[in-house]
């Protein structure tokens, strides 16, 4: 009785020492030509101990320097439009420094301008 129970723990164990299946990798991004259509810029904001007091002063005086005192980061939205009729709007962390009417390779979630 106790060989089978053995034998039934080993393959309890065997089935447990198997790897874990990996994920499946993406397919590399296909680069794309497009037209930027609008860069916005997003402020995300967070209020913490050491800038809820400027905050609060920033809405009651109105300054600017006040105001995005509770700026934690910031993020700009561009919006592409592409030559195949597609339209995407692509969010990166740092400033593109793209204008409007300005062509650009789009590869994944990265933006290069186009030299004219």
């Amino acid at each position: 009785m106790r060989r089978p129970h053995a034998l039934l723990l080993a393959c309890l164990l065997a089935a447990c020492a198997t790897p874990a299946p990996q994920p499946v990798p993406e397919a590399p991004a296909v680069p794309r030509i497009g037209v930027v259509g609008l860069v916005q810029e997003q402020r995300h904001r967070e209020i913490n101990r050491d800038n809820w007091q400027r905050a609060i002063v920033g809405v009651i005086r109105n300054t600017e320097k006040d105001q995005n005192a509770n700026v934690a980061r910031m993020r700009y939205e561009v919006t592409v439009f592409f030559d195949a009729g597609e339209q995407e709007t692509i969010v990166v962390d740092e400033n593109p420094n793209l204008q409007p009417g300005q062509r650009v390779r789009v590869t994944g979630n990265r933006i290069e301008p186009l030299s004219r």
